[in-house]
Parts: structure tokens; sequence; C-alpha cells
């Protein structure tokens, strides 16, 4: 009796040091907003196969995997041989084309002058600052011997392909000191020199697109229930039209100040 006895509790030990413990498997979304991953982090036997996905959330899109996983396959799978932490990466989708400033955007010269490149700059909510990326044609058709209206185009295009293009209009001009196009500016100084009669123009000859700028002495103002109220100065300019405050027109400045809100 005591042999058997004995016999067992030696298959018990042997039972239970040869049973192995789970394994952690952890996978983590970077950045955290950028989407997440299923099955979740949890413990697995050794030896077992564990499949997961990532899921990107609105505005981005899955990259690829790091840590003890590399590649970009998705859905993905692991063998499950010790602890493992694997991190999805994750991207902003880039579906904005970049900003492309051409400034100014014309300019005017005397037939035989010389006309000056303008500035040019470009940047992209994703990769940054493309100014060196910036491609241009037709400038090589400037002909200042020539009166006419000439075009160059500068364009740029993001990784993800989104393309951005602006123009620069050089006008050539005869007589520095008429008005063609009669709209009150002065040939030399007019940007956009067929300007149809009767538009409103700026200092440079061309349509006023521009609205009024308007700014207020405070943006916020806090007082207690009970209080008066006094509406904030405003004031307002225009490029063409010049001081425009006294035309201000305020709205919604009446409420009741016994009410908390």
């Amino acid at each position: 009796m005591r042999k058997i006895s004995l016999l067992l509790l030696a298959l018990t030990f042997f039972n239970c040091t040869e049973k192995e413990a789970p394994k952690n498997v952890t996978v983590t979304s970077n950045p955290i907003e950028g989407g997440t991953v299923a099955p979740p982090t949890g413990e697995h036997l050794e030896g077992e196969i564990f499949s997961f996905s990532a899921t990107a959330n609105s505005g981005y899109e899955f990259l690829n995997w790091s840590g003890d996983l590399s590649g970009s396959d998705n859905p993905a799978s692991v063998l499950v041989d010790a602890d493992k932490s694997i991190t999805a990466n994750f991207g902003l989708l880039d579906s904005e084309a970049p900003s492309l400033v051409v400034s100014p955007s014309a300019q005017t010269i005397e037939v035989g002058g010389t006309f000056t490149l303008p500035q040019v700059s470009a940047s992209d909510g994703v990769d940054g600052d493309l100014s060196s990326s910036v491609t241009v044609s037709g400038e090589d058709q400037v002909d200042t011997d020539v009166e006419g209206s000439y075009e160059i185009t500068y364009s740029v295009t993001d990784a993800a392909g989104n393309i951005a293009t602006a123009t620069h209009t050089v006008n050539v001009i005869a007589d520095p000191n008429g008005d063609d196009d009669l709209d009150g500016v002065v040939n030399i100084n007019d940007n956009c020199p067929n300007t149809e009669s009767g538009t409103v123009v700026d200092d440079s000859g061309c349509a006023d697109l521009a609205p009024p700028v308007i700014t207020l002495e405070q943006t916020e103002l806090t007082i207690e229930a009970g209080d008066s109220f006094t509406a904030p100065i405003a004031t307002a300019s225009d490029l063409v039209d010049g001081d425009l405050s006294n035309n201000v027109a305020i709205r919604g400045a009446t409420f009741d100040t016994s009410v908390v809100g």
C-alpha cells in the first residue's frame, strides 16, 4: 500500500512540473486614436497560433506591425512560443492636397522690362515643407519684348499623390501710364489688366473679393447675473474701402442678464 501511494505522489509531482504557464501576447495601437486590434491582448498557450487584425479609425490607415512582428499583412498571425509585444502602426490618411502659395499672383511690367520671379512656398499636413518639390512650367514662354499676358504654372505633389497648382501672370504692357481697362488703376500698377467694366477693384487693379476685417476689443466677456452688459468696441477695415468701423452692425446683443447662461 505504501509503494502505491509513493508512486501516485511521484506521478502527481511529475504532471505538475510538466504543465507550462500561459504566454502573454500584448498588441497595442500607435497612435492610440489611430485604430484598434482584435481580438484584444490576452494569455495564450505555448504552441498556439494567435491570429488578429487591425482596423483603422476614420481619417487613419493601417501601416504595418512592429515589435515582435514585422510586415504589413493584415490580418496577421504569430506562433506563441514566448511572451510577445506587438504594435499596430497607423498613419493619417492623406486625402488633402498641399497648400501652394505664389505671391504675388501677378505682376505688370513695361515692354522691354524685366519680370521678377514670385515667392513660392508649399506645405502639406502630412509631408511638411514641400517648397523644394515645386515644379514650374511656362516661365520660358514669357517674352518681355512682346506686349501680352503670360501665365506661369506652379505645381506640387505630396507622397499620397495629391496635387496642388497655382499660377502667376506676367502682363507686358506698352503704355505704363495708361488705363486700358478703365478701372482707375494705371497699367503699370494693374495686375489684372482685363477687368470688366464696372468691377470694383483694389490697388492692384484686381476685383475686390476680400471681405472687410472686423476686430473686437474683447471676444469674450463674463458678467454676474443681474449686471448690465456693454457690447465691446468693434473696428472694421477694408483693403479698398478703408475704415468701415461706422458701418459695423451689431446683432444678438439683446439678452436677459438676470439669467445665467
